[in-house]
């Protein structure tokens, strides 16, 4: 009796070698561990992202039109719409957050040495790529933050000089962000950077299995006692995927996607912010002002430490990689942890320079506090104002003009006490403070 084919057989005879043979089946330092699986939920949250991308590209159109409207029809029309979308809201940060955490593990150890100079310039190159998907993809909601904060953005380029009109230029495709703005960004992001992803990670992948993993700084003898990538170590790794996906679920399912208005380009008083992983350089600009000093933190700042980043394996060629003998290269990695940390918790907590705020108990604060409270609130998620909204309780672009304060009080903190045939949820639980200012809000509507 012949022998039946083996799996993967007909490929193998065809394209020769072992298909994901040699990867399941290589040796890893026996002390390899969850340390070692930052690479593995990287690699775990990218699919997480693709996956979701293309089910979210599938039923959206990148215009300024219909791009707010195709982002609420995902979120109320499509099946599991909301989790897709949270899944990938969620995700985004996520990754932000894994491989950053992925590169500084890599550099305290010193990974990034001899044999696996190529294996560091690669991952440098996928950080960039992480952070270019981040700042593409945040225009596509067509909300009031995306927009603004991508107007910010796109005028740092703006300040380069000698080119800084051409690539500003370049970049929106056309004067101010608008129509061709959100095309370029959205074949960017769905387009060209997926086609730089995909080569980038199987060379990364490829280098990691050429030069195998670098064993704990300090236990390079340890490393000749091995175990087996799979299924010893490809365990580890699916478990802490496993992990991050429940986390990415929960997040979802208690917090949901952060609600946003429209994007209006000709409002004047919304305040602008990136989102959180650019903060730190938002609040960077703040202390590079002037026609000198703005280049230096735009340009050289950055572009120096992307540098410095790519050509480390090359300038630091000592084989010692205990963290403890390598005390100048832990100084400058603290020194930068705490110095994007700072910059970020103060971009948090200072408003952005050039705006201007309602001073704190004035009618106007307590206008835009209301606003908070129904963005927050998810009001929209029932009500129109102005074409805003879906269309399933009463439409409030006039409701100001129809309702004392009093009234709107008691419609908001119990529906029924007004009209006994009321929908509406009651909101019982706001504050006194909290439905004084969403009453103030609903109030300006007229």
């Amino acid at each position: 009796m012949t022998e039946g084919p083996r799996p993967g057989g007909w490929l193998q005879e065809r394209l020769g070698g072992q298909i994901f043979g040699g990867f399941l089946n290589r040796n890893v330092p026996e002390e390899t561990g969850l340390p070692h699986t930052l690479g593995s939920a990287t690699l775990f949250l990218l699919v997480v992202q693709v996956v979701t991308g293309i089910v979210l590209a599938m039923n959206y159109a990148p215009s300024p039109e219909h791009a707010y409207d195709s982002v609420t029809y995902i979120m109320t029309q499509i099946v599991f719409g909301p989790v897709l979308r949270g899944l990938h809201h969620w995700g985004s940060s996520a990754l932000v957050i894994v491989v950053g955490l992925h590169t500084l593990r890599v550099f305290v150890w010193g990974s990034y040495k001899a044999p696996r100079e190529l294996t560091w310039m690669v991952g440098v190159a996928l950080l960039l790529l992480v952070m270019a998907f981040a700042f593409t993809g945040y225009l596509l909601p067509w909300t009031q933050r995306s927009y603004w904060a991508t107007v910010v953005g796109t005028k740092i380029v703006g300040t380069v000089p000698l080119i800084g009109s051409w690539l500003l230029q370049v970049v929106r495709g056309e004067a101010d962000v608008g129509p061709v703005t959100l095309v370029r960004f959205y074949a960017i992001h769905v387009l060209l950077l997926p086609a730089l992803l995909a080569p980038l990670v199987t060379l990364h992948l490829y280098l990691v299995y050429r030069h195998s993993i670098a064993p704990r700084p300090g236990n390079e003898a340890a490393a000749r006692k091995t175990k087996r990538f799979y299924p010893d170590q490809l365990a580890e790794d699916l478990a802490v995927s496993l992990v991050v996906l429940l986390a990415l679920f929960g997040l979802t399912w208690i917090w949901g996607v952060p609600t946003e208005v429209r994007a209006d380009p000709t409002s004047t008083a919304y305040v602008p912010r990136p989102e959180w992983y650019f903060l730190f350089f938002f609040q960077l600009l703040k202390y590079f002002q002037g026609p000198i000093w703005e280049p230096i933190g735009v340009i050289v700042l950055p572009l120096a430490v992307i540098l410095l980043l790519f050509v480390l394996p090359l300038v630091d060629r000592r084989l010692e990689r205990r963290p403890r003998r390598r005390p100048y290269a832990m100084a400058a990695a603290g020194v930068a942890v705490a110095a994007v940390a700072g910059l970020t918790y103060f971009g948090v907590v200072q408003a952005p320079p050039g705006t201007r705020t309602a001073p704190a108990g004035s009618p106007q604060a307590l206008v835009e506090r209301g606003h908070e409270i129904y963005v927050a609130g998810k009001c929209q998620d029932c009500h129109v104002i102005k074409g805003e909204g879906v269309d399933f309780g009463p439409e409030l672009t006039h409701v100001g003009s129809g309702y004392a304060a009093d009234k709107l009080a008691a419609l908001i903190h119990n529906p029924l006490s007004v009209n006994p045939q009321a929908s509406m949820p009651a909101f019982d639980k706001l504050s006194d403070a909290d439905l004084r200012a969403l009453v103030a809000y609903l109030l300006t509507l007229k």
